[in-house]
């Protein structure tokens, strides 16, 4: 399959546009009674920060993620993409105000306000863009008729040819008269090959003048 090129099954065409985490994020009172707990889908795969809240506290949850953590001369950093080491950078909110700061691990907690948040696992997350093409083999079809239609219409258009034939004493004259679809000059031709043919049978024979053809 090649990279950034949507996958193909028939009439579906997906392709993956977004890629992040979704940690699992447990909330417990001072007694330790789990009081609400959610995977939180963050797009901070690549360094961003994103947030997530419950809607029973009034406090709001900042997130830094770091798949595969490391420090480097005192700054956060990760080694990889990959989910060797997650860690997440919580900053705990109340309104504008910071409560709490700190770094969670798989199955660490922190404490704030008689409360405490605890990260408890972590999955991907991944958004596709589905797109399913409806009569488009029946549309290819239909094209595919459509140009034979007109191949054969130029191939194959309408020739009239009229010869009146004038009785005169002692023979007779013939008059050549015709017309075409398409290509009127290339018809005169034809018409000039006729009367050549006619002249060498019947003699005199009386040829198509300027503006006999009808384009």
């Amino acid at each position: 399959m090649r990279v950034n090129q949507p996958v193909e099954r028939g009439a579906l065409s997906i392709l993956a546009q977004n890629i992040g985490v979704s940690p699992l994020m447990v909330l417990k009172d001072a007694a330790g009674s789990e009081i609400a707990g959610s995977f939180f889908s963050l797009n901070v795969l690549r360094g961003d920060e994103d947030s997530f809240s419950f809607p029973e506290v009034p406090y709001s949850f900042f997130v830094r993620f770091y798949p595969d953590f490391a420090e480097d001369k005192g700054e956060y950093i990760s080694r990889s993409k990959a989910l060797n080491n997650p860690v997440m950078h919580v900053i705990v909110k109340k309104g504008e105000q910071k409560v709490r700061e700190g770094l969670l691990s798989i199955r660490q907690s922190m404490a704030f306000d008689g409360l405490s948040i605890s990260f408890e696992d972590v999955r991907y997350w991944v958004e596709f863009y589905v797109v399913r093409e409806y009569g488009s083999y029946t549309l290819s079809a239909g094209f595919l008729i459509g140009v034979v239609g007109l191949i054969m219409r130029l191939l194959f258009y309408q020739k009239s040819l009229r010869i009146f034939v004038e009785e005169q004493t002692g023979g007779a004259r013939v008059y050549i008269d015709g017309k075409s679809e398409y290509y009127p000059y290339s018809f005169r031709d034809e018409l000039d090959v006729v009367a050549e043919e006619l002249r060498a049978l019947f003699l005199p024979v009386v040829l198509p003048g300027p503006g006999a053809v009808e384009e």
